[in-house]
């Protein structure tokens, strides 16, 4: 394992570093696999651990994109893993899973996130909208070809609960 991949802050160069980013992933799923005392905390390890025993030969460095993705989409910060973890600071190997993903999140936003996805994730906006138009919102949250339709425009699943405005 290298020892120049560490804990890399928001305001360092190396932060939005793709191929930095790729390593440090790397890196810690190669750890996570090997102790996986956090399987059960979020549905983060179970993919993570799932994915590198089936698809993966167990080793990090063969997991696809999309895995990837997925188990960056999983982890909800809720710090769980940080304090189970035994590896984290002033651990040598430095391990910090949930800043990892913030810094994955930030990392995968630029290439993954369109304008209709940017637009869902401001919730205040979408919150005020949804207010303003309550009775067309509700309607069209409750109609099965809306709910499609949402679904292929801005990913969110037609089964989904939604909130009622």
């Amino acid at each position: 394992m290298s020892q120049n991949l560490r804990i890399v802050p928001p305001t360092s160069d190396q932060y939005r570093d793709e191929a930095h980013l790729s390593s440090e992933l790397t890196r810690v799923f190669d750890i996570c696999n090997s102790c996986r005392r956090c399987y059960n905390l979020c549905p983060s390890f179970p993919h993570l651990l799932d994915s590198l025993d089936e698809r993966a030969d167990f080793e990090a460095k063969n997991l696809t994109q999309e895995d990837t993705f997925k188990v960056v989409d999983l982890c909800y910060q809720c710090q769980l893993c940080y304090n189970h973890c035994p590896y984290t600071p002033p651990h040598e190997w430095e391990l910090d899973f949930p800043a990892l993903m913030l810094r994955s999140k930030v990392v995968q936003r630029k290439e993954r996130r369109g304008p209709i996805k940017k637009l869902m994730a401001a919730t205040n906006l979408v919150g005020k909208m949804g207010s303003m138009t309550a009775p067309l919102a509700n309607m069209g949250n409750k109609n099965p070809v809306g709910r499609q339709l949402l679904q292929v425009v801005a990913g969110i699943h037609k089964d989904a609960l939604l909130p009622k405005f």
